[in-house]
């Protein structure tokens, strides 16, 4: 599963890169969506995947237990908001 949502993310990067290449929306359409998901994607592989291996190992205490899973939490909140914005930034200019 780690690998498609890996695939996943580098497609979606490189639709946006296409985007902007081909110039068929206004530049900054293609800027503001590459920075979107690119922040949540670096968020991801940068904090919420090492937290949540962290977690799954359960070499913790549970108050470190409950910090990393609260952390990983409020990550998932951040990338669900940045990747509505972009979808709903690509959907008014399709």
């Amino acid at each position: 599963m780690n690998r498609l949502v890996a695939a996943v993310m580098l497609a979606t990067i490189g639709a946006i890169i296409a985007q902007i290449v081909r110039g068929d929306r206004p530049p900054w359409v293609g800027w503001v969506s590459l920075v979107l998901a690119g922040a949540a994607i670096l968020l991801a592989a940068l904090r919420t995947v090492p937290a949540a291996v962290r977690l799954g190992a359960r070499t913790d205490s549970s108050r470190q237990q409950r910090e990393l899973a609260e952390s990983i939490g409020r990550d998932h909140v951040f990338c669900a908001a940045a990747i509505v914005a972009l979808v709903a930034i690509e959907l008014s200019f399709a």
